[in-house]
């Protein structure tokens, strides 16, 4: 069942099309939604995408983060050694102060 047509109504923005199928309700869930996302490697950084054109987390109470642990996959071993082992890979890519915070 479709929502009410004043929910349905166009704003002249990317989300127009969700909001037609699921109405104004659900794309500002949608914005204020806090995520956590684990990994951004390849299948992570689709997700990301997906989430940023969908408009999750795209408000002031919304929020995405992107939690990485650990050394898995053939790039992961890449310009590390044995003082990086138990870092982020956030950490030892990033200037210390940002590597602190993920």
């Amino acid at each position: 069942m479709l929502p009410p047509a004043a929910e349905r109504r166009p704003r002249g923005d990317r989300y127009d099309g969700q909001r037609a199928v699921f109405g104004q309700a659900v794309q500002d869930k949608l914005a204020s939604t806090r995520a956590f996302l684990v990994g951004a490697g390849a299948i992570g950084c689709e997700v990301l995408k997906t989430w940023s054109l969908m408009g999750v987390a795209c408000t002031d109470g919304g929020g995405t983060e992107v939690g990485e642990r650990g050394e898995t996959g053939a790039a992961a071993g890449a310009g590390t050694g044995a003082a990086d082992k138990g870092k982020t890979k956030g950490s030892k890519s990033c200037s210390p102060s940002v590597g602190s915070k993920l």
